[in-house]
């Protein structure tokens, strides 16, 4: 069953079905660890992937805080006849990958440290995301490598991951700082829980 819906998943070209194969994905990673492990490697090609799938939009390092621009030759007035927001159902598939990355993180401590290491940074990277929504389930992946540390760390090596977790805080930081979090918004909240302890 499972190397099916790996095959439709990667084949499927409409988004809500991609979010439904990927929701499969994420309930048997929950349910079937063990039998899942052998397939580790190409549902993390897929999550990574899927997780920043957002073809409207281009996201750039320079942005300001209107944090999307419009691609080479596209028009406002050409979006508005072409596609809408209302149209736009990659945001589904981003928020199922965001929930498929935090099943493998919670079913697989024992991969707490290449967890640290590949999807630590790519959450990271993740947190501009545009809709609100999805960088919610974003934040909870994250919270889920943070809470595993807690679990299966023995104190003696904490150190060491505490170095990783900083090393993608402080990169969280150089980058929300100037884009993302304005103390008028929400999300600012959660955030300034998260920094100061909501883990730990």
């Amino acid at each position: 069953v499972v190397p099916n819906v790996l095959d439709q998943v990667e084949a499927a070209d409409d988004d809500e079905l991609r979010e439904a194969l990927l929701q499969s994905l994420e309930t048997f990673t929950y349910r079937c660890p063990r039998e899942m492990a052998v397939y580790q490697d190409r549902i993390l090609k897929i999550v990574t992937s899927d997780l920043t799938y957002d073809p409207n939009y281009s996201y750039s390092d320079d942005e300001d805080d209107s944090s999307m621009e419009l691609g080479e030759g596209d028009t406002d007035e050409d979006d508005a006849e072409d596609y809408s927001d209302d149209d736009d159902m990659s945001w589904k598939v981003r928020r199922a990958s965001a929930k498929t990355i935090e099943a493998m993180i919670v079913s697989r401590r024992d991969q707490l440290p290449s967890s640290v290491q590949t999807l630590g940074p790519l959450l990271i990277s993740r947190l501009r995301e545009r809709e609100e929504n999805v960088r919610v389930d974003i934040y909870n992946a994250y919270i889920a490598i943070l809470s595993q540390a807690r679990l299966v760390v023995p104190n003696a090596l904490a150190a060491v991951h505490v170095r990783s977790f900083f090393y993608c805080f402080n990169l969280f930081r150089r980058k929300m700082t100037k884009r993302l979090f304005l103390p008028s918004e929400p999300s600012f909240f959660s955030f300034k829980f998260f920094w100061k302890g909501g883990i730990f």
